[in-house]
């Protein structure tokens, strides 16, 4: 890298207040507070420290060093690439609550929320030594655009106003001994608008041999619901689109609890939960078709037992089942264009189903001694649904799903873009089985305590796409931990010591992402001239941290 990174954070403010009147039977609670901070990252684009490259633009072909006598001549292209990446946000909330606090069977919670955010996100990248973006810009659609200030190749600046408005109320009732219901009820609405203005000016060297051509002109030809309007101001050459839309939900529960013993206690509960819509904007969708995310709801069915066996073990098992509508999952979408950025978009799956358990252990065979066991286990599935795979968008993969095409012609591999059915595959990131144990020992001085603690985790495969291809796919892992905690007598300080992964091992902290990639292969009959296009997938791994050892020391005032 020719550009070191920085970071820093400024303008940092937080507030939080917690006021509550105590009355005979009630309290009155009020919780309040916010944030405000700017936030800045730079660095180095491109990732190499290569200066510049030079090359011969030739018809029908170019040779290097040399250029061939129907070439345009030698072309020098500086490649020194950075970005800047900045978030200014303010958020405040408020939330009032009446919350019963006598001994009666009824008990009650009457609230009220209100939130409030604004958000700004500029980033831009520039070649800092590129001359030509000083000069004459040529436009995609003819003519001339104006030049690029600064010499910003990219320049995103989104503004957003967000607000939050509920009002819940929460019933629990002991309506007969050992048994307990409880109700919940919940309105909220949520409004978010705000605006993005974009310009993209493609470098010299990409679409003109010489010339940098802006091609923000063309942006943006479709926008669809929640879109307002989308303009161009040819002065400053920035396309500008407005969003405003609201969404709503009334949302509940309703349980039964059953403690037959101290030690035991059943439960069943339903649950309806909503999360608002809202626009993929910002650095990964360069103003995409189709910004606006419709609402999810989730319909949640849980039963559960927890129970202790004896004076040492203590098992905790729970089974859930999930109904999703139109469950917003990441999905990156390409472009039609060979080299052509993927537009980043919250994609509604129509109809998706989650279910599964959980099963807790807490065994303690000796004083100071405890042994957790942990296991879960889950089966998505989504139910209904359409899309287009951002790793194979012409459905070429072996096992693609093709269901039709569309109006899109792709350039990448010549011929249309194909929606592929989604029916059958399990949501992103959604390991079916999941271990962990835990050993943990206390040994008690006079001076205080010393804690001793070794946990093994493993999790299996998943997918990083709603596509279950081998190329979203990551594998199975495990890691281990070592924990070591001194606690003083008076509990004033803390000292722990910690080593993650001891054993380095390989571990992924998702499934993969991938994107498509091209090639050519030569042929036997002519290898230097004959060639066929070859199609494939490029996978892209988050890895966990590799072997991580440190110390940390906490200490209380009061």
């Amino acid at each position: 890298m020719n550009t070191p990174g920085t970071v820093r954070l400024t303008n940092t403010i937080i507030v939080a207040n917690h006021w509550t009147y105590h009355a005979d039977d009630f309290d009155l609670k009020y919780v309040t507070g916010g944030t405000k901070y700017h936030y800045f990252l730079t660095g180095d684009q491109d990732g190499t420290g290569v200066q510049s490259y030079s090359t011969c633009h030739t018809l029908p072909a170019a040779s290097i060093p040399a250029c061939l006598a129907a070439g345009t001549g030698r072309q020098t292209y500086p490649t020194r690439y950075e970005f800047d990446y900045q978030e200014k946000e303010e958020w405040w909330s408020h939330e009032i609550n009446l919350i019963s606090t006598g001994d009666g069977p009824l008990q009650y919670v009457f609230g009220a929320f209100l939130y409030h955010e604004t958000y700004d996100q500029p980033v831009f990248t520039q070649l800092p030594d590129e001359t030509r973006l000083d000069g004459i810009v040529a436009s995609a659609v003819g003519g001339l655009a104006p030049s690029a200030p600064l010499r910003r190749i990219y320049d995103d600046r989104p503004h957003f106003n967000l607000h939050s408005k509920a009002i819940f109320t929460q019933i629990d009732w002991e309506f007969a001994p050992k048994w307990k219901t409880t109700v919940g009820l919940r309105y909220g609405t949520d409004h978010k608008h705000g605006y993005e203005r974009v310009r993209i000016v493609f470098a010299p060297g990409t679409l003109n041999a010489g010339l940098p051509v802006d091609v923000t002109p063309v942006l943006g030809l479709a926008g669809g619901e929640g879109v307002v309007s989308t303009t161009y101001d040819p002065v400053s050459g920035f396309k500008t689109r407005l969003y405003d839309d609201k969404w709503s939900a009334v949302t509940g529960t309703l349980g039964f609890q059953y403690t037959p013993t101290e030690d035991t206690m059943g439960y069943a509960k339903y649950s309806r939960g909503y999360k608002a819509g809202g626009f993929r904007i910002g650095i990964d969708t360069s103003l995409g078709a189709d910004p606006r995310t419709e609402k999810e709801t989730l319909d949640s069915f849980e039963m559960g037992l927890k129970t202790n066996i004896g004076p040492t073990l203590q098992v905790n098992a729970g089974l859930f089942y999930y109904r999703y509508k139109n469950a917003q999952v990441p999905l990156s979408q390409p472009s039609a264009t060979a080299g052509g950025t993927a537009n980043s978009v919250l994609f509604n799956v129509p109809k998706a189903e989650s279910k599964g358990l959980e099963l807790e252990t807490i065994w303690q065979p000796i004083n100071n001694l405890q042994i957790l066991a942990n296991y879960s286990f889950l089966d998505t599935e989504i139910k209904e649904g359409l899309a287009i795979d951002g790793a194979d968008s012409c459905a070429q993969a072996p096992n693609a799903r093709r269901t039709r095409a569309t109006t899109v012609v792709d350039a990448f591999c010549a011929g249309p873009q194909f929606l592929q059915d989604l029916e059958g595959y399990a949501l992103p990131n959604s390991a079916k089985h999941r271990f962990t144990i835990n050993g943990n020992y206390t040994w008690e001085f006079d001076a205080g305590s010393l804690t001793g603690s070794a946990t093994w985790v493993w999790r299996g495969a998943q997918y990083g796409s709603i596509f279950n291809r081998s190329y979203y796919k990551s594998p199975d892992f495990d890691q281990v931990d070592l924990r070591l905690v001194w606690r003083d007598k008076e509990d004033r300080f803390t000292i722990i010591g910690y080593a993650k992964n001891v054993l380095n091992d390989e571990g992924y902290a998702n499934g993969a992402t991938a994107g498509r990639r091209a090639g050519t292969t030569p042929t036997f009959a002519n290898p230097t001239a004959d060639r066929t296009g070859v199609f494939g997938q490029n996978s892209t791994f988050e890895l966990n941290p590799p072997r991580t050892y440190g110390v940390e020391v906490q200490y209380r005032f009061f």
